[in-house]
């Protein structure tokens, strides 16, 4: 209780800063002739919420900025989208990020627009004999491939002393999960909403779920190519700032938000509230996300064998954009 007093507190006073540093009304940018446009591929993750308040309220709008939303089931398959010229940003978790920099090393992630500690869990089929996570050994658990639920399985199996050599893991897609625990083709999953959901509807009570809050803090930030970025920094400055107003409406008006995003997102207003306080809606860099990332780094290397980069993984953090709009919210220092 005590530890979410304060995150509202805080909360309150992030607001406070935002309706000084960029009010709270919509004000327009620019004229007809002087507005931007940007493809931007989205995650349908509650995480996201931010993105989908400023689309849908008219944030981006006012501040002169077209945004054609596509929306992905994963970040994961959003970074891919850019990758393969399908957008120009994406907003993505930091361990799709952190792989595809073996490839793609002109990637730069921009800003942080949500975080989580408690989104993910893992799922598994009661009836199977599975009512702790000790009955996961020798089990096939399915999960996402270089993905958080991927990052979060490996930090749960090690949390409860499960060798990742004493389980079978299978690789599938998120859509996929659900119905492959229901038809037995695995025991368990990795996952996030609403694959959790679409499995209790599928098993009911044979269902039984393991959480681990605190144990990983997943960020979703919004990433770019260095070169968009260094081509498009109005572009970039007028969208974070509706993501700032978004931000300022979601903290003032919480449940009137919940309410939009359940409208966006096909879900009842009561099961976005059920999950709300996991969330930490809030745009900033902080030195969290570059010890996330080192983290991140090893555990690709040790678990798939991706060697770490030879840069500071500060120079794949582009702090200009956030020092433009908002230079207080940029807290992450370059390594030495």
């Amino acid at each position: 209780m005590g530890r979410m007093r304060d995150k509202w507190i805080g909360a309150g006073v992030l607001a406070l800063l935002l309706l000084l540093v960029i009010g709270y009304p919509l004000i327009r940018e620019g004229n007809d002739d002087d507005r931007l446009s940007v493809r931007l591929g989205a995650a349908e993750d509650l995480i996201n919420s931010l993105v989908w308040i400023a689309a849908d309220q008219g944030f981006f709008e006012a501040r002169g900025v077209d945004v054609r939303l596509q929306e992905y089931r994963s970040g994961k398959r959003a970074l891919r989208g850019l990758l393969e010229g399908r957008v120009e940003l994406v907003t993505t978790s930091e361990v799709p990020f952190m792989k595809a920099l073996q490839e793609h090393p002109d990637l730069r992630l921009l800003a942080t627009v949500g975080t989580t500690d408690n989104e993910i869990h893992v799922v598994a089929r009661r009836d199977r004999g599975i009512s702790e996570p000790k009955d996961l050994v020798g089990r096939r658990i399915g999960t996402q491939r270089a993905s958080a639920v991927h990052f979060f399985l490996s930090s749960f199996l090690l949390q409860h002393y499960i060798p990742a050599s004493a389980v079978e893991l299978r690789f599938m897609r998120a859509e996929q999960l659900p119905g492959a625990l229901a038809a037995g083709e695995i025991d368990a999953f990795s996952m996030r909403e609403p694959y959790i959901h679409q499995a209790r509807q599928l098993l009911g009570e044979r269902l039984v779920l393991f959480s681990e809050p605190g144990l990983y803090r997943k960020t979703f930030n919004l990433v770019a190519t260095r070169e968009f970025a260094a081509a498009n920094p109005e572009l970039l400055r007028r969208f974070l700032a509706g993501l700032l107003q978004a931000e300022n409406f979601v903290y003032r008006h919480p449940e009137r938000a919940q309410r939009i995003l359940a409208r966006i997102r096909g879900l009842t207003p009561g099961e976005v509230a059920a999950v709300w306080d996991s969330y930490t809606f809030s745009v900033l860099l902080d030195q969290d996300l570059l010890l996330q990332l080192q983290q991140e780094e090893q555990w690709l290397e040790s678990e798939l064998g991706i060697p770490r980069q030879r840069r500071p993984l500060s120079s794949y953090v582009d702090q200009e954009p956030m020092r433009r709009v908002a230079p207080e919210r940029n807290g992450i220092i370059a390594e030495g």
